[in-house]
């Protein structure tokens, strides 16, 4: 609880930006809402990039805390936020420039004003990505040190500056979407700033080196064996989510509008599953790192299954009170009854799929068993979410509601393959220990 309470906090303000993007670009024009909503999942998949890295370097730094090797927890974090940069800045360059072709390919048959407004927040996004690049990762790193108070305060910064930049760029200046974009980069700004002070002062835990530029394959080699399949599984998932968006593109606008919507409230459904995804890693991963398998195994499954608690009370708040929370986003009637339909669905299947379908995945990369997670998620992506979107959403005419029900199948897809193999972490680990003691007695014989 005391991990989990300050990473619920987090996550509830770091939705809470997005949805207030929402509802205040909303008063702008439903274009406007439609175009931010529909390069929201775009900035998701190129933002996965370096968040793969920060997944990484919070397996190996929670392990090697585990084994107490505090050196090795210390310049994998070093070059884990250098290495992050470097890609962040890379990935936002290369996505500015090819902003107009790639939204026009992607969007183009969408209303023209909609598509406007989104290149417009895509490009603010990615001038900032950098900062959430630091961000993401040293916050990873905090948390796998055990230290989830100071993300939860960086977060609550963050919300508080963009709360007040938007109103003064949106409401007051009236720059509609370019103001809110700037909002965006100013929250990532302060909290960054304010993070990057408190870990390079050593009060993270961890003391870190001096800083350089200058990357070793022997650290970076834990990392990337967790982060580039967790960059792949986060490429294909979101590449998918894209490619369902371009599916919608020709549902017009009210379908576009309620997307955007059912997005942002989905999010605040799986605050909670958000929360136990982060303190998974430090609690499974530290826990493996020190050989306690058996005690690795049982909190994966623990953890998974407490999920179904704070989110079924979220879903009895969010059965109550759904009129009034979609009507925050003043909806056409057509917009409203599509978001209706679509989160009396989400609001059923979210506490009892997405926990056994995200949370368990996350335990097993805490374990260096990455790959199979990667694996189940490329594949149930690809022929559950993106072939049940076309066949539900367009083949039998189920519009949106076919798309968020193809998105449930893929989720027990996910669980019918992650739940077994979390039950197999001990027998696993002890297999490989068993497997490499040979080797390590005959290295010490010679």
């Amino acid at each position: 609880m005391s991990l989990f309470v300050p990473v619920l906090v987090e996550q509830t303000f770091a939705v809470t930006i997005n949805l207030l993007a929402t509802i205040m670009v909303r008063n702008v024009s439903g274009e406007a809402m439609a175009g931010v909503g529909l390069v929201g999942i775009l900035n998701i998949l190129v933002m996965n990039a370096f968040s793969a890295i920060a997944s990484g370097v919070a397996v190996v730094v929670s392990q090697s805390i585990g084994r107490r090797d505090h050196n090795t927890a210390s310049e994998s974090a070093m070059q884990s936020i250098v290495l992050s940069t470097m890609i962040s800045i890379v990935v936002g360059v290369v996505m500015i420039a090819a902003s107009h072709p790639l939204l026009s390919l992607l969007f183009g048959k969408s209303d023209p004003l909609i598509v406007d407004a989104g290149r417009i927040f895509f490009v603010h996004s990615c001038t900032s990505m950098p900062l959430l690049a630091i961000f993401s990762t040293i916050a990873a790193i905090l948390r796998s040190t055990g230290n989830s108070r100071i993300p939860m305060v960086a977060s609550v910064l963050s919300n508080a500056f963009y709360v007040a930049a938007a109103y003064l760029f949106i409401n007051l200046a009236g720059m509609g979407v370019h103001g809110a974009g700037l909002a965006v980069t100013i929250s990532r700004l302060i909290p960054t700033l304010f993070l990057v002070f408190f870990m390079f002062r050593g009060r993270a835990g961890l003391y870190l080196p001096k800083l350089s530029l200058k990357l070793t394959k022997v650290i970076l080699s834990p990392i990337l064996a967790v982060a580039i399949p967790s960059a792949v599984d986060s490429l294909i998932f979101n590449g998918g989510k894209v490619l369902v968006n371009v599916f919608m593109a020709n549902m017009g606008n009210a379908t576009l509008e309620a997307s955007a919507i059912c997005n942002n409230l989905a999010n605040f459904l799986n605050v909670p599953g958000f929360a136990f995804q982060a303190i998974s890693v430090t609690i499974v991963g530290q826990n493996y790192g020190a050989g306690n398998y058996r005690e690795a195994q049982r909190q994966a499954v623990k953890l998974t299954l407490l999920n179904t608690i704070p989110t079924g009370v979220m879903m009895v708040i969010g059965l109550l009170l759904l009129k009034p929370i979609i009507n925050i986003f003043s909806p056409s009637p057509d917009t409203f009854l599509i978001s209706w339909n679509v989160m009396l669905l989400l609001l059923i299947a979210t506490p009892l799929t997405w926990g056994t379908s995200f949370i368990s995945p996350q335990t097993l990369r805490a374990t260096n068993d990455a790959k199979f997670s990667m694996w189940v998620s490329v594949i149930s992506m690809i022929i559950l979410r993106v072939g049940g979107s076309w066949f539900f959403g367009i083949h039998l005419n189920m519009g949106l509601l076919g798309i968020w029900l193809a998105m449930i199948v893929d989720w027990v897809g996910r669980s019918v393959f992650a739940v077994p193999r979390m039950y197999t972490i001990e027998k696993r680990a002890l297999k490989t220990l068993a497997t490499s003691q040979p080797t390590t007695q005959e290295n010490s014989n010679e």
